[in-house]
């Protein structure tokens, strides 16, 4: 039973880092154009980390904050479950 937390832990994790991370890419390049989305791609940490916040707050779009932190966290939490009742 453990696996199946820890396989949809992971799953939940990698789908909403990869959809989060586009979106940010997105941002990047229409607020900095191709050379801003170019060393942001560079630097991809600061990028998923700083791009979700610069929308909630410039935009009041909180959807991309919500998809980082909150498949960060989901995500984490069923990892979690899987490790604590593993058999």
């Amino acid at each position: 039973m453990s696996i199946y937390f820890k396989v949809l832990g992971v799953t939940i994790y990698t789908l909403c880092g990869l959809w989060s991370f586009f979106i940010s890419m997105a941002i990047v390049t229409d607020n900095l154009g191709f050379i801003g989305s170019f060393f942001a791609f560079m630097i991809f940490p600061a990028t998923i980390t700083f791009a979700p916040l610069y929308e909630a707050l410039a935009n009041s779009n909180w959807f991309l904050f919500i998809l980082t932190y909150g498949g960060a966290i989901i995500g984490g939490i069923f990892f979690w479950l899987g490790s604590h009742f593993e058999e």
